[in-house]
Parts: C-alpha cells; structure tokens; sequence
C-alpha cells in the first residue's frame, strides 16, 4: 500500500512565501497521530481517507505528546510541536493498494485501465460496451462519493470491478 498526502488544504500551501515542506519524519509521525486520532488501523486507509481538521490539531498535540514522545519528538518541543501541526490542517491522506497503483488512472489525466487475466492488453473504460460502461460511471461515482474514495482510486477499482463482473457473465473482453 502506498500512502499519498495532499497539502493543498493547508497552511503551507496557502503561503506567499516559500514554506518549509513536511520531512519524511513529520509526516509518519502526523500520519500516525491521526491513525490514533481517528481510531482507524493503517488497513483502514483503502477505504477512508484521513484528514487534520482544524478542531483537531490540539488534540493531536497531546496525544501524540502523551502516546507518541519519541514520535513527537521529531517536531521538537511542545511548541514547535502545536506550531508545525497547525501548518498541517487541512492535510488529507490517502492509501493506494499496490493493485490499486497499477491500474489507477483519472478522468482529468489517463483513463483508469487495467490488465486482462493474460497479461495481453490494457482496458480502459473506453474500451467497455456500452451498458457496462454505464454500470462503470455507476460503481466509480458510488466509490468516490458515498464511499469516499479518491477519484484514482475508485475508477481504477470499479473497473476491475466491472471487468470482473464481465467475466463471470461469460462476456468477451
């Protein structure tokens, strides 16, 4: 699983100014403060994603002071620590299964696609018929919506999805 984290939201990206970028250090420890936070496993992330809201990074601040010292340590004291997490509300996190990786894609840049079961060809939507291509659009808005999955991630599973279910209908692919 491969996790992303967008800062767009935040404080850093807002800056006119050059901000200093977060360190690999500041993010495991943010990522897993928020894991703790949340009540959520690391697994957990394929299916939510997790983000720093500005009623939480006090919050966070003392857990990861109380839980996490070593961890927390990587910010520096108890005000560098309260300081550099308010630069991160608004972060969003989100996990990519390796599978998920391979066939991911986006209806802003390429297509999501995938393999088929040999290994030959890469499907994309484009390449369903017509009522499965509907039943795609469907599965992908459904997982991204309701189920609040990133867009990558959702079209790249509903595909799958539909492929699958393609197969099991006995349809050419």
């Amino acid at each position: 699983m491969t996790l992303e984290w967008d800062l767009s939201d935040t404080p850093i990206a807002r800056r006119d100014t050059a901000a200093k970028p977060p360190t690999e250090g500041e993010l495991f420890a943010l990522i897993t403060g928020l894991l703790l936070l949340n009540g959520i496993a690391y697994r957990d992330l394929q299916i939510q994603d997790i983000v720093l809201h500005a009623s939480e990074w006090e919050q966070l601040a003392q857990l990861m002071e109380y839980r996490l010292p070593e961890i927390a340590s990587e910010f520096g004291d108890s005000q560098s620590l309260r300081e550099r997490l308010r630069e991160f509300v608004g972060i969003r996190v989100t996990a990519m299964s390796a599978a998920a990786d391979r066939i991911r894609g986006s209806r802003t840049s390429q297509p999501a696609q995938t393999a088929d079961p040999a290994g030959e060809t890469e499907l994309t939507p484009d390449d369903l018929p017509p009522d499965w291509r509907i039943e795609y659009e469907e599965r992908a808005a459904i997982r991204e919506y309701d189920g609040g999955q990133p867009r990558q991630y959702a079209e790249a599973e509903a595909l799958r999805e539909i492929l699958q279910r393609m197969r099991d209908a006995g349809c050419r692919i």
